[in-house]
């Protein structure tokens, strides 16, 4: 029985050569040349002013949040359908989250929710996170939070490489945030990185990443800070892969287009991620099903992850809502958050099957097949 592995990423011998020369030049820290040039790399890539590397995705997102300086009980509005680093981002900063309802058809937060939850509760800030693989319609706010003075971060971690209607990924609002998990469309293992126009939040990015040590005056602390530092490594393997960004695209493309051609004639069954939305291609960073109702009798989302698994195939739940984390109860801007149903039904019947850069095509069809012979038992 063939084994496939949720996710397979790509080192090239070029990567290995970065990581090595980087290591025979004596640079292992956060010194030294390599993460500046890094830095200066995804400015250019993402058509920003200043970039700031950081350890992880996470990182960034809570240095980006804790840089804007909001009044305590500050109130933002996010996806309930994401990541829990969203989230964190915001309690660690003093604040109090608003989520909101997913669309079905991208499986993003819904743009019209979005909007009118802008006007009623008047946020202080938005926290956009982009979703799986097709963007939230980011520039479909930005006037209007700009006309309330509201702030926006994106999180661009899932989009590296993405447009939307023309214009990238990790551009939008006043900050933006990556993450180089290997499951991204580049790596550094670990890894992230803060994207601004504004030259003030920039040093408080660098400020907030290195233990906000003074300037003039090293160990001496007049805020507190923690190591969030990218390591010279990180940052040799991140400018190699940076180099292939476009390819990687690619490549996630065609395993996206294919799995969509493969599995169509299942989608009675199996609901399949659309290639694209609004004009906007699918990159496909997970290629996520979800369990129709002709097959929820059988299968939610769990139970058909544990059968994939008996068949040696990795794959990973949806995100779990926000609205029904239990360490989260005490962080919303209204009690007894309950009506995110739509990202609810995401979460109890969506997953995400192989789809890593280095798959191939004998495991796509082993995970196509596997699938199908899944589905065929339930209906015979």
């Amino acid at each position: 029985m063939m084994q496939v592995p949720v996710n397979q990423f790509e080192i090239t011998d070029e990567d290995k050569k970065a990581v090595l020369d980087c290591l025979n030049a004596g640079w292992i820290s956060s010194e030294g040349p390599y993460v500046a040039e890094f830095e200066n790399l995804l400015a250019e890539k993402f058509d920003r002013k200043y970039c700031v590397a950081v350890s992880s995705g996470s990182a960034a997102l809570e240095i980006a949040v804790r840089s804007l300086k909001l009044k305590a009980n500050f109130k933002a509005i996010l996806a309930d359908h994401t990541i829990i680093s969203c989230a964190n981002s915001i309690l660690v900063n003093k604040g109090k989250i608003i989520s909101i309802d997913s669309n079905m058809q991208n499986w993003n937060q819904d743009e019209e929710l979005t909007i009118k939850a802008i006007k009623k509760y008047k946020p202080e800030l938005i926290l956009i996170s982009h979703t799986y693989g097709l963007p939230f319609q980011i520039s479909k706010i930005e006037e209007l939070c700009f006309e309330m003075g509201i702030k926006i971060i994106e999180d661009a971690a899932e989009m590296i490489g993405q447009t939307q209607s023309g214009r990238k990924c990790g551009s939008f609002g006043d900050i933006s945030t990556l993450s180089f998990y290997p499951n991204k469309h580049i790596t550094t293992g670990e890894g992230g990185a803060i994207l601004t126009n504004d030259f003030n939040l920039a040093e408080n990015f660098k400020k907030y990443r290195n233990l906000c040590f003074l300037k003039d005056r090293r160990f001496f602390h007049n805020e507190i800070g923690w190591n969030y530092r990218m390591t010279s490594m990180q940052a040799s393997l991140g400018i190699s892969q940076l180099n292939r960004l476009n390819s990687n695209i690619q490549k996630k493309r065609i395993i996206g287009d294919y799995y969509i051609e493969k599995l169509f004639d299942l989608k009675e069954f199996i609901e399949l991620p659309l290639s694209s939305h609004k004009g906007d291609k699918n990159i496909f960073w997970v290629f996520g099903i979800i369990i129709k109702e002709k097959l929820r009798k059988y299968y939610d989302g769990q139970s058909f992850i544990k059968k994939l698994g008996e068949y040696n195939i990795g794959s990973r739940p949806f995100f779990y809502p926000l609205s029904l984390q239990p360490c989260l109860e005490d962080y919303f801007a209204w009690e007894n958050q309950d009506n995110c149903l739509k990202s609810i039904e995401l979460s109890k019947y969506g997953l995400y099957i192989p789809s890593g850069i280095a798959i191939t095509k004998k495991e796509q069809d082993y995970v196509v097949k596997s699938i199908r012979d899944i589905i065929l038992e339930c209906i015979k």
